[in-house]
């Protein structure tokens, strides 16, 4: 994927897994289906960050160009 891609526009994805105890996980893009491997750094919000599978999130590139995943309410 290019980070222009990400930049210019967020797009939306869905959790396939995400292990809380190891805060990492794997999203897949719904629009090509590329999966992004993530970790809870990259989990745009404050305090435990947790994402639950099949949860619809949002993905985009931070001004610094790292990846960064926003909740939004599910659209499933």
């Amino acid at each position: 994927m290019q980070s222009n891609e990400l930049r210019a526009k967020p797009r939306l994805a869905k959790v396939l897994v995400f292990d809380e105890n190891l805060g990492r996980g794997i999203i897949r893009l719904l629009d090509t289906g590329e999966r992004i491997r993530i970790t809870h750094k990259d989990i745009d919000e404050d305090g435990f960050k947790i994402l639950f599978e099949g949860e619809v999130v949002e993905v985009y590139r931070s001004k610094d160009g790292s990846l960064k995943i926003r909740r939004i309410n599910n659209l499933t």
